[in-house]
């Protein structure tokens, strides 16, 4: 198994008082808006990193950018990794053949003044690992949105 990495880019994300995870009006890969300048309140990204258990991560580096403007910057350091796999091990099976680091971006305020595309790039140990990102598109013609 190599490497990958996904995100899912939602309106809002709540932790529910079980631990669980719930995400709010989740874009499936494109983003349609009725007119430019768009001002959306908050924008949420939620990208989860899998390795083989036989290849752990030293570092991990995230970044997302909207037509090549950089719109966030993290790091994770080895030591950071380690804890977030420490939190989930009572979760992981004894025979689990891969780790999953999950981080989580929100961004509040944020604008976009034109159509574009929203990039988002995952280094691991200095090795892209490819992930998804999203569209950004004015709506056909005719079409009108329900907000």
């Amino acid at each position: 198994m190599t490497r990958f990495a996904y995100s899912t880019i939602c309106d809002d994300v709540r932790q529910e008082v079980n631990g669980k995870m719930s995400y709010m009006g989740v874009y499936q890969g494109n983003m349609l808006c009725q007119e430019f300048p768009l001002q959306l309140p908050k924008l949420c990204i939620g990208i989860t990193v899998v390795t083989p258990i036989e290849r752990p991560f030293e570092s991990l580096n995230f970044k997302g950018s909207f037509d090549g403007e950089l719109l966030f910057e993290m790091s994770l350091a080895k030591d950071q990794i380690d804890t977030a796999l420490e939190a989930t091990v009572a979760f992981r099976p004894a025979d689990a053949k891969f780790r999953t680091i999950q981080v989580m971006m929100v961004m509040s305020p944020i604008a976009f003044s034109k159509a574009g595309e929203f990039k988002i790039e995952v280094d691991g140990d200095g090795e892209a690992i490819r992930c998804n990102g999203l569209s950004v598109q004015q709506a056909p013609d005719g079409m009108t949105l329900v907000v």
